[in-house]
């Protein structure tokens, strides 16, 4: 079988959310994981977009991305690596919008831009098979939180393990996931159950043999456009960035990322030790 590498509540644990200090003169803390509304366009105030600047008027989206900091947002190592190249983009063309519900059209009010100041892959990322396909950036903040624009909570380290999570519900976020193959300019949402790890050996084989427990499955066709974005898990009215987009079979004529089939994830808890030594500046 030909794999695409696309662009792309659970109960029985305790998860410890984490508390991030507002930027601002307040006193009060925020508590990462939480949203004012569940209606767009701020239903998901943990996602944003990262655009590759060419000129101040002119922009490309590249990926999607999840605040975990007040300057740190965690995307896919592939989204900020040069075509054919081992290391990184310059950073001084990166920009991140955070609050963004439309990749275009007016720039509403409530979105913010930050530039990036730093990239730092995953040290033992491998860009031929994508495996540790995670990177993390710094931007210039720190980030204003409020009620378009929260952090999301990391998947504690110590619940890493993919054995018996089939039936957890996820929600996949992004600009592409709508399985239509057309890309999206609204920012998009579809929930889907995790799958146990025989199931997604069926539809994945040998995939979880070569990257053992850095990846899991859930049960969808997540496709092009969401390269980077998060699968989202809510545990207590809290999110926690559970997975992002890696890759999934490619079927049909265009070798397209599989409909009706599986997606898998970079499994973000066997990464979030590593992510908050690299949060320690914020």
């Amino acid at each position: 079988m030909l794999y695409f590498f696309c662009e792309l509540a659970t109960r029985g644990f305790s998860l410890t959310p984490r508390h991030y200090q507002q930027s601002s003169a307040t006193t009060n803390a925020t508590i990462c994981g939480t949203r004012s509304s569940e209606l767009p366009p701020a239903n998901w105030p943990f996602h944003v977009a990262l655009f590759y600047t060419l000129t101040p008027y002119r922009k490309y989206y590249l990926c999607g991305g999840t605040i975990v900091g007040e300057r740190t947002i965690i995307t896919a190592a592939h989204c900020v690596v040069g075509q054919g190249a081992a290391e990184t983009m310059n950073q001084t063309m990166l920009t991140v919008q955070a609050g963004v519900f439309e990749l275009e059209g007016n720039v509403n009010a409530n979105v913010t831009s930050y530039n990036v100041t730093g990239i730092t892959l995953h040290p033992e990322y491998d860009m031929k098979n994508l495996r540790n396909d995670v990177a993390v950036l710094k931007v210039s903040g720190p980030i204003e939180f409020n009620d378009r624009i929260q952090p999301a909570c990391l998947w504690p380290a110590e619940n890493a393990s993919i054995r018996g999570i089939e039936n957890i519900v996820g929600t996949a976020v992004g600009w592409g996931i709508d399985n239509t193959e057309q890309f999206s300019n609204i920012l998009k949402e579809s929930t889907h159950r995790l799958v146990s790890v025989k199931r997604c050996r069926k539809y994945l084989p040998g995939i979880l043999d070569r990257y053992n427990e850095t990846i899991l499955c859930a049960r969808t066709g997540v496709c092009s456009g969401s390269g980077g974005s998060g699968l989202y898990v809510r545990q207590d009215d809290q999110f926690y960035l559970r997975g992002i987009v890696a890759f999934g079979p490619a079927t049909g004529r265009n070798k397209r990322c599989g409909i009706d089939t599986v997606t898998a994830f970079v499994n973000i808890a066997f990464y979030t030790e590593w992510i908050n030594e690299m949060m320690s500046e914020d």
